[in-house]
């Protein structure tokens, strides 16, 4: 008697420790021959109900930060905002008055990068005291959920990928308005690299098209890039998975799970965040949890980094198959004397495959520390894992490294974005007799840059020093006698002086001298000039570096 158009149903969710309520906003009766009386509800979150049922006040458009746009989007809807968001964007915003609230609301996400958990708190008696709208960067973003198998925890998969790439976008903003005033006249973007690699008409100079609306945005540099981040997500097909699970496997929305399968054609070993879930109270069997791909976005890898991902996806595969083939080494980078009592020392452990060090594909529990006494039974109370551990002088017997291979990863811990690298500039060679590689550079604290390069036409293995400013364009140079190669160096910074740590040969021979210097532009300086301060003797050739 409850299930009734107009009345709302909370029900608990045990994964976020909140309570929902849902709006029933139709209901359906039938009567068939096989079954007397069917009722079917259709729900809708309250908080999305509430808003598509208000309009916010309208107002002109204005730099706002996200607590602006959203308050004036909740305004007078009985819900309060909990703001867990670091976001600190100003874009221009404003407000028709004649746009409903949920609408606007997804607008406002979309804009900001944000997503959104709106619950209610219950108190003992079943009252609702309070409506809260959580607006967070990432939901559940923390949260790295157990990961699921084909025939443990997931009973189905299905996959499907939709190949309907864009290449061409055509943003419109505010009122119409659209980027050619900052885009050369143009008011569309492109991605070429995806339009020759997806339109095999490409070469008659045709694209994949598409709009986007925004209408909160009116701000034309704003607008071009927010319709670049639009264009990464929909340049490439996208693939969604739906996963029929186990009643025990119930990952929350946003978090991150890594699936696999491998009868499925191509092999799927992927991982992604919880975007959908259907829960079933009265089977829950039927659970499924949904998974999206948001931005596939392909980069361009350098021929090298190719040759060496190549390299270790062969020795982690040997590694797989033969375990016996992984030789642990130990390092001991503090050295392992004890000089007092409160001294403690790293040491790392590394996992090699023939000549591939392929530590980071294994997961940081895979690297086992065991402590025997010294009569050589084990310390049962000693247990650490990963591959850098500290050990303290009173640590006395021996430590036991190993490695187990069921940790082994297809993905590595840690590695390179090529994304982040970015580009600084350009340079010429200044010769002066220099070879035309640069050594070794070293920033200033002031944005110019000291480098390095070999100069040995004479015979005498002189070092180059250049002063090159923030764009990299020559300000001066220096000339180190006997200065040996130049590989590495050190910059120490003093009162506006910039003093180099290097190495110097006094002879010519292969003894070498620790030295400091300061950087004086246009100078020759010879080993015995009595601004080189002679530090100490070195056992043979050095690699200078200086720790600021």
């Amino acid at each position: 008697d409850k299930v009734v158009a107009g009345n709302n149903l909370a029900y608990y969710d045990e994964l976020s420790g909140h309570w929902y309520v849902m709006r029933i906003y139709s209901v359906e009766e039938s009567n068939t021959a096989a079954v007397k009386h069917v009722t079917t509800a259709n729900f809708t979150n309250l908080c999305l109900y509430s808003l598509a049922h208000h309009y916010p006040i309208a107002t002109t458009a204005s730099a706002s930060t996200i607590q602006t746009a959203f308050n004036q989007c909740f305004n007078a809807t009985g819900w309060t905002l909990d703001y867990q968001t670091t976001n600190v964007m100003t874009p221009s915003i404003a407000i028709d008055g004649k746009t409903k609230a949920s609408t606007l609301l997804q607008t406002l996400i979309q804009t900001y990068d944000v997503e959104i958990d709106p619950y209610v708190e219950i108190d003992s008696q079943g009252n609702i005291t309070k409506k809260v709208c959580v607006i967070t960067d990432k939901l559940n973003n923390d949260v790295v959920y157990n990961e699921a198998v084909f025939g443990k925890n997931m009973t189905s998969i299905k996959r499907t990928t939709v190949s309907t790439p864009v290449t061409k976008l055509i943003p419109y903003g505010a009122n119409g308005s659209t980027i050619a005033v900052v885009n050369d006249g143009k008011p569309y973007i492109v991605d070429d690299e995806a339009n020759q690699k997806y339109n095999p008409d490409w070469q008659s100079g045709l694209y994949y098209e598409a709009i986007v609306t925004a209408n909160q945005i009116s701000n034309s540099a704003g607008l071009k890039s927010w319709a670049k981040d639009m264009l990464k997500l929909y340049n490439h097909p996208r693939t969604y998975y739906e996963v029929a699970v186990t009643p025990n496997f119930n990952p929350p929305l946003g978090a991150t799970i890594r699936f696999k399968d491998e009868l499925i054609e191509p092999v799927l070993d992927a991982s992604g965040r919880v975007i959908q879930r259907t829960i079933s109270f009265a089977n829950p069997y039927g659970n499924t949890v949904g998974f999206g791909e948001y931005t596939t976005v392909q980069v361009a890898t350098p021929a090298w980094m190719e040759q060496y991902q190549n390299a270790l996806s062969k020795a982690v595969d040997e590694a797989k198959k033969d375990a016996s083939s992984i030789k642990p080494v130990a390092l001991t980078p503090d050295g392992n004397n004890f000089t007092d009592t409160t001294q403690t020392k790293r040491l790392i452990l590394q996992a090699w495959e023939g000549s591939t060090n392929i530590s980071s594909y294994i997961d940081s529990k895979g690297f086992i520390w065991r402590r025997y006494n010294t009569d050589g039974t084990v310390d049962s109370s000693y247990k650490r894992t990963g591959y850098l551990i500290n050990v303290a002088s009173n640590a006395v017997g021996t430590l036991h490294g190993t490695i187990e291979s069921d940790y082994i990863q297809d993905d590595p811990e840690i590695k390179l974005d090529p994304t982040g690298i970015s580009y600084l500039g350009v340079y010429g060679p200044d010769d002066n007799g220099a070879h035309s590689a640069t050594q070794y550079m070293a920033r200033l604290s002031n944005g110019q840059y000291l480098t390095s390069r070999a100069r040995d036409d004479s015979g005498s293995s002189d070092t180059m020093f250049a002063l090159q400013d923030s764009k990299f364009a020559v300000q001066s140079v220096m000339l180190q006698v006997h200065g040996q190669h130049g590989g590495t160096f050190g910059i120490q910074e003093v009162n506006n002086t910039v003093y180099i740590w290097s190495i110097v040969s006094l002879k010519n021979d292969h003894n070498y001298i620790l030295v400091r210097f300061p950087y004086l532009a246009g100078v020759t300086l010879q080993p015995t000039d009595k601004r080189v301060q002679q530090i100490m003797p070195l056992k043979g050739y050095g690699r200078i570096n200086y720790d600021r």
